[in-house]
């Protein structure tokens, strides 16, 4: 039994050290590339995205989470979820939470539009960048760097809203089903 005990930390204490060396690896490779010019405009292009994206990600984690419990049957509280629609307490008063739930994931819309768009005109720029048409061998790799930033996060979004709407049919198939 004791023999398992000192196995047992000899192991968490290997484990701990491999994963100090990996995570101080990986500071210091951080390190160098955002010492490029490529791996900067990287790192701009991805906090660029990221503030732009965060009513986008946290409103679609949000709803996931309150969609998920709502299809688990747990409580919901139905006065913050009609503030998170931004619609008058009027018209919410009477809603059912699934319909409540679809305001909010409907709000959600207008962000989505313009982030979509703010990355398509990013990745336009980009590419006629890339075809020489703006000079790439000026700013072409700035504006690839920050692309790709921006793509890593528009990835997280495109992923959340996948989810959002997923479980959004299924509770209207439930709603459907129960009549």
């Amino acid at each position: 039994m004791k023999a398992e005990s000192v196995s047992q930390w000899i192991l968490v204490i290997l484990f701990a050290t491999l994963l100090f060396f990996a995570f101080t690896g990986i500071f210091v490779s951080t390190l160098l590339v955002v010492l490029t010019p490529e791996g900067f405009a990287f790192l701009l292009g991805f906090l660029g995205a990221l503030v732009f994206a965060n009513k986008l990600l946290f409103g679609y984690g949000s709803f996931v989470i309150t969609a998920e419990a709502f299809l688990t049957n747990k409580e919901i509280d139905r006065r913050e979820l009609a503030k998170k629609t931004n619609e008058p307490v009027e018209r919410t008063e009477n809603l059912s939470i699934p319909a409540l739930l679809a305001l909010w994931l409907a709000g959600l819309d207008y962000y989505r539009y313009a982030y979509y768009g703010i990355f398509t005109l990013m990745l336009i720029i980009m590419l006629l960048s890339k075809f020489d048409l703006l000079g790439a061998l000026t700013i072409g790799n700035y504006f690839e760097g920050a692309f790709w930033g921006a793509a890593v996060i528009t990835l997280f979004v495109f992923a959340l809203e996948i989810t959002a709407n997923y479980l959004m049919a299924r509770i209207n198939e439930e709603v459907s089903l129960n009549g």
